[in-house]
């Protein structure tokens, strides 16, 4: 937001219009509002809506939550019986590198910062964990395939 304040200024009731402003990006990587923020610094005219600095990256983002959406169905669909021995470093390596080409991440955090530990998390990062465990292991047999 800071390069939108250096053009634009600071808008008026900036204090009370930040949170706002937090709530309704705080669901889009950072990776993806700062393309929004310099498409709206190339094209905008005043200090830009929510809004506007969604509307340029929106594709983008439906995309990557369907390909999260995809990966999630594809670990449902593998079967206990199927699974093997913990993936090696290097599984676990390619694995994260294929996710983070896609902006996908596998750590607990949120633009920076560390998430909360709560029961709630800990369950949550559990299953992350063994989603993310059968997705290795079904990547590792398609990678003994061919």
């Amino acid at each position: 937001m800071a390069p939108l304040i250096l053009v634009f200024g600071t808008p008026l009731d900036w204090e009370n219009r930040l949170p706002i402003y937090v709530a309704t990006l705080a669901d889009l990587p950072l990776d993806l509002i700062e393309p929004g923020i310099v498409h709206y610094l190339r094209n905008g005219k005043f200090f830009p809506m929510p809004s506007e600095l969604r509307a340029p990256v929106i594709e983008e983002f439906s995309r990557r939550r369907r390909a999260a959406m995809l990966l999630k169905i594809a670990v449902d669909r593998v079967r206990p019986e199927e699974q093997s021995a913990p993936p090696s470093d290097e599984e676990r390596e390619q694995v994260t590198r294929v996710l983070s080409e896609h902006g996908i991440t596998s750590s607990p955090r949120r633009r920076g910062r560390e998430v909360e530990r709560g029961p709630s998390n800990r369950r949550r990062q559990r299953d992350h964990a063994a989603e993310l465990e059968a997705f290795r292991q079904r990547w590792a047999a398609t990678e003994g395939a061919q």
